[in-house]
């Protein structure tokens, strides 16, 4: 894969997901629990391949919502 290529799609979803918490912020007190449900789960996602691309091994401390 082309790095550059691979550093536009980490910059791409940085910028998605700092959207999606601007959206969010102003109901920080009472944001729905899918939503709180579904951001841990792309960002333990994330992290996973994350991982997998440094060549880390798989743990089981990933982020997981719990309310």
């Amino acid at each position: 894969m082309n790095p550059n290529y691979a550093e536009s799609l980490f910059e791409y979803d940085f910028w998605a997901n700092s959207r999606v918490f601007e959206a969010i912020e102003p109901f920080c007190e009472n944001v729905p629990h899918e939503i709180l449900e579904l951001m841990s789960h792309i960002l333990g996602a994330k992290q996973v391949w994350y991982n997998r691309i440094q060549n880390i091994p798989a743990g089981k401390d990933l982020l997981k919502f719990k309310p």
